[in-house]
Order: C-alpha cells, then structure tokens, then sequence
C-alpha cells in the first residue's frame, strides 16, 4: 500500500480549479516488474465529487521481493459536468519492497567505529530493512534513540548527548538525526527503537552501533585553576591556569598558534577608592600546542581591594582559531601584606646645630604593593649623614603612620 496516498485536483488550461467536478479517477500502472500489479486488473478507480480527491488504499501485488521504476499515471474519466476527460498525469517514481523485519543504524555512515568529535555535530541515520537486508520503503512511522547514550541527570540535562532531536520521523523507511553533539569522551553505542504505523506491525529494536567520541577541535577557553589572591605586590597564592576547550568544554589543542592575555577587572560592588590596582607580572603567555594549557607564571596585584581576571584568547588563524573575549574568573582578594619598604612622609626643616627640627620627619612602612601596613612596631635606621652622624628612632604606631620620636 502507498505509504501517502495521492491528492489529485482538477484545473482548467488557466491553471483555476474546476468547482463543481462530479465523476471518476482512474489510475494505471506503467514500468516495473512484469509481475507487479496494480489494485485488481492493474488499475484502480475512485469516485470524486467536489474540487479535489484523495486517492486512499492504492495497493499493488507481486512476485519478487522489490521493485523499482514504478509510476502511476492519473485521468479524470466520464460523469464530469464539464464531460471532459483529463490527459494523463505521471506520479514521481515508486519503489516496492517487502515489510521490514529490522532497523539498522549508521553513524557517520559506518555501522561500528565512527569516530566523531565532542561538541561537533555528526549525523545518525536509521534504516528500516526487509528479509533481504535492504531498505523497506514502507516504513512509516516515529523512530527513537535508547537511553544508551540519552540518558539524563536529575535535573534533566543530557549527560551523553549535549543537544539532537531523541526523537525522528521516518519516511520511505528512512529516519535521519541530525546536528547530534557529544558531551562527553569515550566508546558508546547508540540503537534505536522504530514505532511502525499504517499496518500491523509490532515496534523494531536495532542492534547498537559502536562508535567513539573524542576530543574535538579546540573553539573557546576554561578556567581549570581560579587565581587565587596574595598580599600587595606579591605573586598570586593559586596562579591561574587556562585550558583550551572544545564544543562540549573538554580539553583541546589549539589548530594554530594561540596567546592569552590576562586582564584586571574590579569586583562589582567594590568602590573605586579601595580597588584600584594594577596587574603586575607576565600578562599575556602563549598556549601549549601539545596539551592546549595556557598557564600563567607571575601574576600580582599592587594594591588591595577586591578583583577579578577576564581572559582573552587570539590566534593566528581567524578561521580554525580560538577566539574568545571576557571569560571571567571568581572574585578574589588582595590583603595587605609584611612589611617591605618604608617611604617618607613628612621630610623635616632645616635647623640649626643642636636644635631640634621645627619640622619632625614622619615615615610610613609599606607592603611590596605600596599599602601602608597598620598595627605594628618596627626598627627604622636613618641613612648615613655628613661627617659619620647617626640617628636612630624607634617607629610607633599613631594613626597608622609612623612618627620619629
């Protein structure tokens, strides 16, 4: 039986529809097996009455397993009001085979060891087959991929699959997935189940196709190390470390030559006044061709306050490149840090032998950012005057600077 019966409808040489058409169809056979025959005396008639008419139940019979270069030719016969007959109208061409007994499954057009590339999109394509392993044309009906490789977390989520239709509609006993993308790494197996409809026939389960996921090219960055905040001046505590990923997030190397360069960005929410240093350090490093790592060796931050990296890759090539711009790090912290420097902040006057400075010098002690460093006593020695004089002064805490006294 014809898997989609035909609409036929008649038109005038104006190519308007003919309203009012109140007779027959007739419906023959031509090309094909000599033993393939159309309905009862290989031809088939129906009745119509209005503008248009579906032609239901076209069946053929015949001796060999399939046949092909079939065509049905159309006619309008007697009764019509207009009592003409119509010139014949050749369908597209029809292929028979027998009921399918099994589905076969290719991916990437081999039944086992496809390889395909996670986060890529790759193609799976089921077919229905008769008793002599070929295409049934027959089939009709909804085929779906096995939670094999569908299966989901909880929250719903593909943990196999990253994104395809499960689901896929089967014509002339062919159902095609398109744009199917892996998430994950590994050797799989995916078959389906076909759900036949317009005969009696129970549900068709396919042997599993074997094939392997991979690595796939390497499109955009991850954060695989968070920076991690130190004090000012100092190297981060955790330096951060950047992998090139594909499509689905996995590791991948780098096509052509790939750099990264590190950017300072303030915590939102943090004021201006207490978050405004200065990365320090080697800002843009180059990509491991062999393991797709960018790691980064000497970062710091001057000054203290809350912050955040974002991370931009470019590559020599526009085309095969990675080429992402703003990917964000947490948020961290630079504290305050030891004691490093200490720097002058009121010099003193000049005086006269013996008399004290109108003007006492004051200092201040500093981490390696350049941050004061509160809370604390510290040995502070003068440098060398002229003719050998010394001074020597115990620095105390008044204020969070430190006056000589």
């Amino acid at each position: 039986m014809l898997q989609t019966a035909p609409k036929l409808q008649l038109r005038d040489s104006a190519n308007n529809p003919i309203i009012g058409f109140r007779g027959t169809f007739e419906v023959r056979r031509t090309g094909g097996h000599v033993s393939t025959v159309l309905g009862v005396g290989d031809k088939m008639s129906f009745f119509a009455g209005g503008t248009q008419v579906t032609l239901r139940n076209i069946f053929f019979t015949t001796q060999v397993t399939r046949d092909a270069n079939l065509y049905l030719l159309f006619r309008s016969s007697c009764c019509s009001l207009l009592t003409q007959v119509s010139d014949d109208l050749k369908s597209s061409n029809l292929s028979l085979s027998s009921a399918p007994t099994g589905i076969r499954v290719l991916i990437q057009g081999h039944v086992n060891g496809s390889i395909v590339r996670a986060g890529e999109p790759f193609s799976i394509v089921a077919t229905a087959v008769a008793d002599d392993g070929l295409r049934a044309y027959g089939f009709r009906g909804n085929v779906a991929l096995d939670h094999v490789i569908t299966s989901k977390d909880p929250s719903g989520m593909l943990t196999i699959l990253k994104s395809g239709s499960l689901v896929a509609q089967a014509q002339d006993g062919i159902a095609h997935f398109n744009q199917m993308v892996m998430r994950k790494l590994g050797n799989f197996e995916a078959a389906v189940t076909g759900f036949p409809i317009g005969y009696f026939l129970s549900q068709r389960q396919s042997p599993p196709a074997q094939f392997k996921s991979i690595n796939g090219s390497g499109t955009s960055i991850a954060i695989v190390q968070q920076p991690r905040g130190s004090s000012g001046g100092q190297s981060f505590v955790s330096q951060p470390i950047i992998q090139i990923v594909d499509g689905s997030g996995n590791p991948a190397i780098p096509l052509t030559t790939t750099s990264l360069t590190a950017q300072l960005q303030r915590a939102p929410g943090s004021a201006i006044s207490s978050s405004n240093g200065n990365l320090l350090g080697t800002v843009t490093v180059q990509c491991n061709a062999a393991t797709g790592q960018c790691p980064f060796a000497d970062l710091a931050i001057d000054k203290t306050g809350r912050y955040l990296l974002a991370f931009t890759s470019s590559s020599s090539s526009l085309e095969f490149g990675v080429q992402t711009s703003g990917v964000l790090s947490q948020i961290f912290d630079i504290q305050i840090g030891t004691i490093a420097t200490v720097i002058s902040v009121q010099t003193p006057e000049k005086s006269t032998g013996g008399i004290q400075f109108s003007v006492q010098p004051v200092a201040a002690v500093t981490d390696a950012g350049g941050n004061w460093v509160y809370g604390t006593s510290q040995q502070v020695s003068l440098p060398p005057l002229p003719y050998d004089h010394r001074m020597h002064c115990l620095l105390a805490t008044r204020q969070h600077v430190y006056q000589y006294i």
